[in-house]
């Protein structure tokens, strides 16, 4: 006797199965989401002050004796060098530095500080004017809670938003088109992401190698890319080559 299941048992336990899987998927969503927010709060930043000037310099405010005026700051010392610093360029996003040589620079300072601050204090040069150069000490601590700005928490609830579209999406009608939708929301929620954990206004550590950080926003651009020239070739209606167009497409993405 051949087993057979009634099809009104069918879109229950499909229902089912698909729960079953979003749930798991939303939990490692939180998951990542959870694992992102503690590194953010412990890596480490610079205790102090920084501001920059009406041209652009970066200074130091004395917290020890307020009323003086804030000083300029020349470098760092790490490893028996001094390093240049630039505040513009350290206290802003290499995504948007279109010029290739201040984005190298930028990432050269981060990966520098990366490393120094992996100490319990950095040293750094200042000018202190008619007192000319002076070496100051500056302890690191964890970031903490405090520590994060107010758009951070915007930002990953947004990204954790993005990712469960996908994951509903998808699971809800598994076709083609859904498919594209999921990949651009997931490409986009790591986007976000990566701008929050970028979005830290004090000086410190980044949470991973600036270069790397660069080339993932890349990829999930060109990701992006490469799903929209699919999703025009297959809405609002069917092209006669969508299958070249989309195969060129992700064809080229990878390369």
């Amino acid at each position: 006797m051949a087993l057979s299941i009634p099809i009104s048992s069918w879109p229950r336990a499909w229902v089912g199965w698909r729960w079953r899987f979003l749930a798991l998927l939303a939990l490692l969503g939180c998951v990542a989401l959870l694992v992102l927010i503690r590194a953010a709060v412990t890596t480490p930043q610079v205790r102090g002050e920084f501001l920059l000037s009406s041209a652009s310099q970066l200074q130091l405010r004395s917290s020890a004796r307020p009323q003086d005026p804030p000083a300029q700051v020349l470098g760092i010392l790490w490893q028996g060098q001094q390093f240049a610093v630039n505040g513009p360029l350290l206290l802003g996003n290499d995504r948007w530095i279109p010029d290739a040589e201040l984005r190298g620079l930028h990432q050269a300072q981060q990966a520098t500080l990366n490393e120094a601050l992996s100490q319990d204090k950095t040293t750094w040069l200042f000018d202190r004017g008619q007192d000319g150069v002076q070496t100051i000490e500056l302890p690191t601590a964890p970031r903490g809670v405090l520590g994060l700005p107010w758009s951070f928490w915007p930002l990953m609830a947004l990204s954790l938003l993005l990712y469960l579209a996908a994951v509903v999406v998808s699971l809800a009608r598994p076709i083609e088109r859904n498919g594209i939708y999921a990949a651009m929301a997931v490409a986009q929620s790591v986007n976000v992401a990566l701008v929050a954990v970028s979005s830290f206004h004090s000086i410190g550590s980044s949470l991973a190698s600036p270069v790397l950080v660069y080339q993932l926003r890349c990829a999930m651009d060109v990701l992006t890319a490469a799903a929209l020239v699919h999703a025009s070739a297959i809405h609002p209606y069917r092209h006669a080559a969508a299958r070249v167009r989309a195969a060129a497409a992700w064809v080229w993405a990878a390369l």
